[in-house]
C-alpha cells in the first residue's frame, strides 16, 4: 500500500497579485463598466477598453482596479478549496468494479471475517445493515475500501455481494432497473433496437422505448418514434424541482444526442401517463453523445440543475441545464472533461457532494484524458477548480461518494493499472 502526496492547488493566487496594491475599492464607474461576464459561457471577466475614455492612464487605472478584484476573488476561493488527502493502493489485478452497497445482516465486526470460526455464534438476522464501498476484480475478488486512524485498508469482503441484476421485461442488454422513492417505483429501458449504430456504449443495441411501474404496480410505456432512440444504460430517476421524473439521453438519427426528463401526467386522476416534461437541445449531427452525471442545486440559486458531459469521448464539456418550462436551458459549460470511456457500460465516472462545506452541491469529474479527477463548483455562478487530482493511468471506474469515517464522504474509484484511489479529508 502506498500514500501519494497531495497534489497542490490547481489554481493558485498569481504573483501579479502580491504586486498589486490597487484595492477592489478603487473600482470607478467606468471601470464597472468594463468588466463583461458571459455566465452561460466563459465565466471568465474580460477587459474592454474604449478610446471615449481618454488617455491611457485611465485605462491603466481601470486595469489595475480589475486585476485587484480578480485577486480578492481568487483569494476568497483558494479559502474554500478542501484540503484533500489522496490514499492508493495497487492492487494484484485491474478492477472491474467500484460501488456503495448495503450488506444485510451481518453485524460489523464480523463483516471481514466470513464464514465464521467454529463456534463462534451466528449473527443472525437482526444485525444491523453495513455500508460499505466494494471493489472487485475480474476474477470476482471483492473487497472493502475503509479508513482506519488515517490509513487506508483493503480488506476482503466476505459474502456480501452486490445487488442480483433485476430483470424485467425487454430490459436491454448491460440495462439496468433503476428503482425511485416517489411516484416513480422503477424505470428501465426497453425494446432492443439496431437502427442507430453509434456504438459508444458496449455495443450497437440501443432502446426503442422507456416502462415506468408506478406505486399502483401499472406498468407506463413511452415508446419513440422512428427517427430516435434512447442511447442509454440507465434510466434514472430522479428529483427536479420537487418532482420526481427519469433522466435519459434521448439521441435522434439525424441530430444525436439530447437528455430528456420523462414524468407521470399529474392530470391524470391516478397519475397513469408517462409524458415528456422537458428536453434540451441535440447536440446537433449522428453520433454527437452526452453522458448525464445527475441533478443538484450547483449555483446556489435554489433551482434544480441536471450536469452532463458533452461529448465525453472527445474533448468533453461539462454543461448545467436547468429546466425552464418544457425545456432543458443550458445555464453554465466548461471544457476539459470526460466521465465516459469509448465502448464502456459503465456511466458513473462523476460523483456530486458538497467538497467545501458551503452548502452547495459540487462535482468530481475526470479531466478530459481521464488522468485526473477535477473537483470544481459553479456557486454563486462562477466555475472554480477547487483541486485537482493528477495520475499516472486513466480513471476507468465509477467515481463513489461515501462516508470511510469522520470528515464527510470520500471519493473512491479505480485507474486502469489495478489502483485503488481514496481522496478523503
Amino acid at each position: 500500500m502506498r500514500q501519494e502526496a497531495t497534489p497542490s492547488p490547481a489554481h493558485d493566487v498569481p504573483s501579479a497579485c502580491a504586486r498589486s496594491r490597487t484595492p477592489p475599492s478603487r473600482l470607478t464607474a467606468p471601470c464597472l463598466s468594463t468588466v463583461r461576464r458571459d455566465i452561460a459561457r466563459t465565466h471568465k471577466p474580460r477587459l474592454l477598453f474604449s478610446t471615449r475614455w481618454g488617455r491611457g492612464g485611465v485605462k491603466r487605472a481601470c486595469a489595475a482596479a480589475v486585476l485587484a478584484a480578480a485577486c480578492a476573488a481568487a483569494a476568497h476561493s483558494a479559502e474554500r478549496r478542501p484540503a484533500y488527502r489522496v490514499l492508493s493502493v495497487r492492487m494484484p489485478q485491474p478492477i472491474t468494479y467500484v460501488g456503495a452497497l448495503t450488506c444485510p445482516g451481518l453485524a460489523p465486526d464480523r463483516l471481514v471475517r466470513w464464514p465464521q470460526p467454529p463456534g463462534a455464534p451466528d449473527p443472525g438476522s437482526e444485525a444491523p445493515p453495513v455500508q460499505v464501498v466494494m471493489v472487485a476484480d475480474g476474477q470476482n475478488h471483492r473487497s472493502r475500501i475503509r479508513l482506519e486512524g488515517g490509513a487506508l485498508v483493503v480488506e476482503p469482503l466476505g459474502d456480501c455481494r452486490p445487488p442480483v441484476r433485476v430483470e424485467r421485461p425487454g430490459l436491454v442488454d448491460g440495462g439496468r432497473v433503476e428503482t425511485g422513492t416517489g411516484y416513480i417505483a422503477q424505470a428501465w429501458l426497453a425494446v432492443p433496437t439496431l437502427k442507430y449504430r453509434h456504438g459508444t456504449l458496449s455495443n450497437v443495441i440501443t432502446a426503442a422505448e422507456l416502462r415506468v411501474t408506478n406505486r399502483q404496480g401499472d406498468t407506463l410505456r413511452y415508446p419513440l418514434p422512428d427517427d430516435a432512440v434512447f442511447e442509454d444504460r440507465w434510466a434514472r430517476t430522479v428529483f427536479v424541482d420537487g418532482q420526481d421524473a427519469v433522466l435519459v439521453v434521448r439521441s435522434g438519427l439525424k441530430d444525436g444526442a439530447a437528455l430528456a426528463l420523462f414524468g407521470l401526467d399529474r392530470q391524470a386522476a391516478d397519475a397513469s401517463g408517462l409524458v415528456l416534461l422537458a428536453r434540451s437541445a441535440s447536440l446537433g449531427a449522428p453520433n454527437l453523445w452526452l453522458n448525464p452525471i445527475g441533478v443538484g442545486d450547483f449555483d446556489g440559486s435554489g433551482r434544480s440543475q441536471i450536469a452532463a458531459v458533452l461529448n465525453p469521448d472527445a474533448g468533453g464539456v461539462l454543461a448545467i441545464y436547468q429546466r425552464e418550462g418544457v425545456k432543458l436551458v443550458e445555464r453554465y459549460r466548461e471544457p476539459g472533461f470526460s466521465n465516459h470511456e469509448m465502448y464502456s457500460d459503465e456511466l458513473g465516472m462523476a460523483a456530486l457532494l458538497d467538497a467545501n462545506g458551503d452548502g452547495i452541491t459540487d462535482l468530481a469529474v475526470p479531466d478530459a484524458k481521464r488522468r485526473a479527477l477535477r473537483v470544481v463548483t459553479f456557486a454563486d455562478g462562477r466555475f472554480a477548480e477547487l483541486q485537482r487530482i493528477p495520475h499516472d493511468s486513466p480513471i476507468v471506474s465509477a467515481i463513489v461518494a461515501q462516508a470511510l469515517g469522520p470528515g464527510g464522504p470520500s471519493l473512491v474509484y479505480a485507474l486502469e493499472d489495478g489502483t485503488v484511489v481514496v481522496v478523503t479529508k
